[in-house]
């Protein structure tokens, strides 16, 4: 990123560590955020789906990057009481 910034004629400054695969995962992200450890319990349910839905829309990769469509039918979205009002009106 600094690399592109200075392409362009701009100063880039950030705290934020270029991403990486050595970098740290989402789920160490939360975890330090909230001020908890793996020790703790680590993430409940509900945060892993959010993960998992952060990863799949963040992918640096377009070509493995989740489409707007099958992100609105991810269950950190789409919940089961969504799914139950579906096929009722299905019905």
């Amino acid at each position: 990123m600094l690399e592109t910034s200075m392409l362009h004629g701009q100063v880039m400054q950030t705290n934020i560590p270029t991403i990486s695969e050595n970098g740290h995962s989402w789920e160490k992200i939360i975890l330090w955020c909230t001020n908890r450890s793996k020790k703790d319990g680590g993430l409940t349910a509900e945060e892993l789906e959010a993960v998992d839905f952060m990863k799949e829309c963040l992918e640096l990769d377009p070509s493995k990057r989740i489409s707007a469509s099958q992100a609105l039918q991810h269950p950190f979205l789409y919940s089961d009481e969504i799914r139950n009002n579906d096929d009722e009106m299905s019905d």
